[in-house]
């Protein structure tokens, strides 16, 4: 780094210089003129020269600066860039596994009213058809578990692509390992007994009653319910986190803070309850 700051960089650069300067007597064995030697040494030369020589210090110096904002400048825009694309890959990312959550979410639930129709003795025809849904409806919860399962390996592919970028601010490496873990206690409870069986069997129903096991569907619904809530906070806190310097904080997100200030206190209370409780 220290390498880089000094050949790298206008400031290094003229840092080493000074320090070339200060140093000339010991390195190169020449004593370099003082300031006031320096001053009286120009005022002794020629018209031409001085003209020449201010000349020469004022192209340097403009073009030292010109090259320093421009390099600060494309160097900035570039970091917006990737800190923009990080952002929206994390976004998106979450956005998809919240959805199959989701998804994985309303089957269980229908799992359970369709054992609670059974149970209770009601309506047969109504119990039927919850039992039918349940069943047509096993082999995409089983896709959907499967998309999840693999979005476990493909967020850390997701964090290594952008490690850069999130080390680069304070918390948001540590963020992600959070939303990681959220979803990872998601996951682990989302693997219930799917009942698969024939409709064709005389039994299935009761088939379909003995499968289903409600503890673990439950499990898993309160799971879903704690964390993906956080999860989607804290994927949202990066993004906020990595486009601020590009949006910035204006009055109108000011006053949309405070009149949502309830709402806002309520979320947070809330997410802060499901990390303590994990």
């Amino acid at each position: 780094m220290l390498w880089k700051f000094l050949f790298g960089t206008t400031i290094g650069a003229f840092l080493l210089a000074i320090a070339a300067y200060l140093a000339s007597p010991v390195f190169f064995l020449v004593e370099p003129f003082s300031p006031g030697e320096l001053l009286n040494w120009f005022s002794h030369l020629p018209e031409t020269y001085k003209v020449a020589s201010l000349s020469a210090g004022l192209t340097v110096a403009g073009f030292m600066v010109a090259f320093h904002t421009a390099t600060i400048n494309w160097k900035n825009q570039l970091k917006a860039e990737l800190k923009s694309q990080a952002a929206g890959e994390v976004e998106e990312f979450f956005s998809i596994v919240s959805g199959l959550i989701s998804d994985a979410a309303i089957y269980v639930e229908s799992l359970i009213e369709a054992i609670n129709k059974l149970q209770k003795g009601g309506d047969p025809d109504e119990a039927r058809f919850a039992v039918n849904w349940a069943i047509d409806g096993s082999e995409k919860f089983i896709g959907t578990r499967n998309q999840i399962s693999q979005a476990q390996v493909q967020v850390h592919r997701l964090k290594g692509r952008n490690y850069t970028i999130l080390s680069s601010g304070w918390g948001l490496a540590a963020n992600l390992d959070q939303a990681i873990e959220s979803m990872n206690e998601i996951g682990s409870r989302m693997w219930v007994h799917v009942p698969r069986v024939d409709k064709n069997d005389p039994d299935y129903i009761q088939h379909f009653h003995n499968l289903v096991n409600v503890e673990e569907c439950k499990s898993f619904l309160e799971a879903a319910n704690r964390f993906t809530g956080p999860m989607s906070m804290l994927a949202g806190s990066i993004k906020g986190y990595l486009l601020s310097p590009v949006m910035g904080f204006n009055w109108p997100m000011f006053a949309g803070l405070i009149v949502n200030r309830k709402e806002f206190t309520a979320a947070i209370k809330t997410f802060y309850e499901a990390m303590n409780d994990r």
